[in-house]
């Protein structure tokens, strides 16, 4: 898995390389349009069928021959391409109506049409992804995904410092890099299509992820939904601070996102193997540390880095931070509960509880924004998680019962929080302060962990062998006795 990480390991560095650029040459208020433009295209994708590739990995390890494993693969490329035109369609069509519905002008048509050009190309390049995690071959995964990062990130520089070319730039080097990617992926997996168009597979696939399709859309409501109703409760400029400060927090899903681009092609097979209940157990844990260590160091450590880096307009996304990672802690956790979902083959009970989940976070928008207004949209987005992950559980232990280590669970993410907590209380003091209190509470937080033996004692043991065999390796000769 270590490979499907190295993309997460260049796009932090580079989002934060970047960051003091893009915040010194966009406005808060680009930042608020772009947030608009990005979530209403992520809508329409989820409704046409952004989660299409989630169906390639059942297919394709259902499939018990290479031939069968082929036409699972042309089958969803072939898939995505009546998606991009599908796109196409409905994007380019309506751009004019959807801008007036969302900004109440036309204005911004023109931007809305390089934003669906640009969600056209993006479904088969990702289903060319999809393949190349299906068929594990994670360094070249790797490879793509890093270019992808880096010429995105320079087209951005370039077109904003030398170009001046503003929002304008950004929409545009998106829609190259994303084209560029289609092309690119479909020139990789040619050797696996087939001229045959393979119509009840086809079929079979879009069955599998149409009610992923409505998760989806849950979850654009759960994630980004708030941005719809902070605009009519705060300036445009106050949502670009807080869609910066939600692009740090979220680094807690991309860490997610990282992990999940491996465990969900692969779960079946582990899951089907010996001692595969253990295994999926012991996954969750350490999955959940990995989540909550990630929503620690962002809450306690990148809001005073946040501060020098940004642009002074955007200093204060930076109290945002730490609380919008740690609910993503609660949100990554019951996604992995259900899991089971996938694993049973039921996947609409999948979409129901995204729904349930995302109806209540629309009532907590309804009530808190006005009221609370960026404080507002975090609270109510954290009670939804909460509620989804208790609601989860329970129907994931329905369907398929694994013995979760719960009391583990707790100590993780309930030590997490409270650090947090009590860094919030050190956010307007000094710098020097914030980074002094922060590396404290980061020593308390792994003093807990280890205090609590949060580690399996197996893994630990394995762990201490390996580095004692590691040390004695590099003993010099005459140390060792020789």
């Amino acid at each position: 898995m270590a490979y499907y990480s190295v993309p997460m390991f260049f796009r932090i560095p580079l989002s934060i390389l970047a960051i003091p650029i893009y915040t010194r040459y966009l406005t808060p208020a680009d930042y608020g349009i772009m947030e608009l433009l990005d979530l209403t295209s992520l809508l329409i994708a989820a409704l046409i069928g952004s989660n299409f590739g989630h169906s390639l990995y059942y297919y394709y390890a259902e499939a018990k021959t290479e031939e069968g494993k082929a036409q699972c693969i042309s089958a969803a490329y072939y898939g995505s391409l009546f998606l991009t035109a599908l796109g196409v369609v409905v994007g380019l069509a309506a751009r004019g109506r959807i801008s007036t519905l969302v900004f109440g002008t036309e204005r911004y048509a023109d931007l809305f049409g390089l934003v669906f050009l640009t969600l056209a190309f993006s479904f088969p390049a990702e289903i060319g992804l999809s393949c190349l995690r299906a068929l594990d071959r994670s360094r070249d995964f790797a490879i793509v995904s890093v270019a992808r990062g880096i010429l995105g990130t320079v087209l951005n520089v370039v077109l904003l410092t030398v170009a001046h070319a503003g929002l304008r730039g950004m929409l545009w080097s998106s829609l190259i890099v994303t084209g560029a990617s289609a092309v690119y992926m479909a020139w990789y997996c040619r050797s696996w299509l087939r001229a045959q168009f393979n119509r009840p597979l086809i079929a079979r696939l879009f069955l599998y992820a149409w009610p992923l399709g409505f998760s989806a859309v849950a979850s654009l409501v759960l994630d980004l939904g708030d941005r719809y109703f902070l605009q009519r409760s705060v300036s445009l400029s106050d949502l670009g601070i807080y869609g910066l400060a939600y692009k740090f927090g979220m680094i807690v899903s991309l860490v997610s996102l990282v992990f999940n681009r491996y465990w969900k092609a692969q779960m079946f097979n582990v899951v089907q193997g010996p001692d595969g209940d253990r295994i999926y157990v012991k996954v969750c844990t350490y999955y959940v540390l990995i989540l909550t260590v990630s929503a620690v160091g962002l809450g306690v450590v990148l809001p005073p880095v946040l501060k020098v880096i940004v642009g002074p307009a955007f200093a204060s996304a930076a109290k945002y931070v730490g609380w919008i990672a740690i609910i993503y802690v609660f949100r990554g956790l019951g996604d992995y509960f259900r899991n089971v979902f996938f694993l049973s083959k039921k996947t609409g009970k999948d979409a129901v509880i995204m729904w349930a989940g995302a109806l209540l976070c629309v009532a907590g928008y309804v009530v808190l924004i006005p009221w609370l207004k960026l404080w507002g949209a975090i609270l109510a987005t954290g009670i939804s998680f909460v509620g989804m992950l208790v609601l989860s559980f329970v129907e994931a232990q329905r369907v398929r019962r694994f013995a979760l280590d719960l009391g583990r669970l707790a100590w993780i993410v309930g030590s997490g929080v409270a650090v947090v907590a009590v860094f919030g209380l050190v956010q307007e003091t000094h710098i020097v302060w914030q980074l002094l209190a922060g590396t404290g509470c980061v020593i308390a937080y792994v003093a807990v962990l280890l205090l609590f033996r949060v580690v399996y004692k197996e893994d630990e043991m394995r762990v201490r062998e390996r580095l004692a065999r590691f040390f004695v390796r590099r003993k010099p000769a005459s140390a060792v006795g020789v």
